[in-house]
């Protein structure tokens, strides 16, 4: 398969947040920022670049709200970088909404020329989320280009991509109508790569193949030099990472905490969202509650490692769960780490053997992590490592892009 792309040049488009742009989208930011979508963009390119492309480019325009009411800047920056992610261009456009969505498509076509100079030109194009613009540049892509295969990832559904609204009909109307468009252009989609079975039902999508997640290679060397260090402790520590909402379950988790006062059971909460300060407020009053802030993903590896459990609190009584794997499930699985989790709908059978799951303790969290906490360290440990084997083995960069380029016909 290697000689199937190497006359092709490769284009990644996409919102990364690059190290030097953190801390301004950080300190601009009114609403919580797409870290996991962030890291799943990288774990494709990780994976891409283990095919030989003739080239390799990423377009990236950062994944932040618009000016005023969700991001404090009227400006943010755009980055085209090479295939060892090195600038090559960076151009400021404006978070405006309109205005936003006119200056991208400059810049788009900006970059488009310091990429490819001829119309005969053969590339692969990769774009990162289901969005408006997405389509547009594709139908633009489609008139010009001649030779050109184009794969659309669709990590989440337009009208769950922000849960909280969608409950709203305009907001729910405005993402319908993307995912029309979406129908009425798919011929012009080489590819469609769902999370979950269950989008692209939704969807109508005529090739689509499903990609729940890939996790982080450099994550897993890392996880397997850290548990070397780890060390024994009277404290049976439960790690939630990930975004602090009601409807992710983080409310009954916190619930369920407290009625565990008296143990030696303490749950160690990372990251941001719209319980933070009530997270923050609970953890100075519980003893066994403890935030520790918005960590970077070496922080979080290193965590994950030194704890004895990680938690998913998320329940299977939400429409929005059919249409999603949660990224943390990927994270959890490939830490060596055992994790503790209600069975979700969009998560496949294969990954249930691998984990702990609540039904199988009355369906009580409380009574899982009694139960869990109990067992043999030995027996917890071999949970987490039959994990991690699950993953290297199966679901690595190379294992998920093989089976995306194996679909893709030249």
């Amino acid at each position: 398969m290697q000689d199937k792309f190497q006359n092709y040049s490769c284009v990644f488009v996409g919102g990364l947040i690059s190290e030097e742009s953190r801390e301004f989208i950080l300190k601009n930011s009114r609403r919580t920022i797409q870290f996991a979508a962030d890291k799943l963009q990288r774990q494709y390119l990780t994976g891409i670049r283990q095919y030989d492309f003739k080239t390799i480019y990423t377009i990236s325009f950062p994944f932040v709200g618009n000016y005023p009411r969700s991001f404090k800047s009227q400006t943010v920056e755009s980055e085209l970088l090479d295939g060892n992610g090195k600038v090559i261009a960076k151009q400021s456009y404006s978070t405006l909404s309109i205005v936003s969505n006119i200056e991208k498509r400059k810049i788009f076509l900006n970059y488009l020329k310091k990429i490819s100079s001829h119309k005969n030109d053969k590339l692969i194009f990769f774009f990162y989320a289901l969005t408006s613009e997405h389509l547009n540049w594709i139908k633009l892509l489609r008139k010009y280009y001649q030779d050109i295969k184009i794969v659309l990832i669709v990590p989440d559904l337009p009208i769950f991509m922000n849960p909280s609204l969608s409950r709203y009909y305009f907001y729910r109307m405005i993402k319908n109508k993307v995912i029309e468009e979406y129908r009425r252009i798919q011929d012009k989609i080489d590819l469609t790569i769902t999370i979950t079975k269950s989008v692209a039902e939704y969807l109508q999508a005529n090739n689509a193949i499903v990609v729940e997640g890939i996790p982080n290679e450099v994550s897993i060397n890392n996880f397997e030099s850290l548990k070397d260090d780890v060390e024994d402790s009277a404290e049976f520590i439960v790690l939630y990472t990930g975004t602090l909402d009601k409807m992710y379950g983080v409310k009954d988790m916190l619930e369920s905490f407290g009625k565990l006062k008296d143990t030696n059971i303490i749950l160690q909460i990372c990251g941001d969202g719209p319980m933070k300060n009530e997270v923050i407020e609970i953890s100075k009053q519980a003893g066994n509650i403890r935030y520790l802030g918005i960590l970077n993903n070496l922080e979080v590896v290193e965590l994950q490692s030194k704890s004895d459990l990680l938690i998913n609190p998320r329940k299977n009584d939400q429409e929005f769960t059919k249409y999603s794997f949660p990224s943390k499930i990927m994270e959890y699985l490939s830490s060596g780490t055992p994790m503790l989790g209600y069975k979700l709908s969009g998560i496949p059978d294969e990954y249930y053997d691998y984990m702990y799951l609540i039904e199988n303790f009355n369906d009580s969290l409380v009574e899982s992590l009694l139960a869990i906490s109990k067992l043999e360290k030995k027996e917890i440990e071999k949970m987490g490592i039959n994990a991690l084997n699950f993953i290297k083995n199966n679901k690595l960069p190379e294992h998920q892009i093989a089976k995306v380029l194996a679909s893709i016909k030249i």
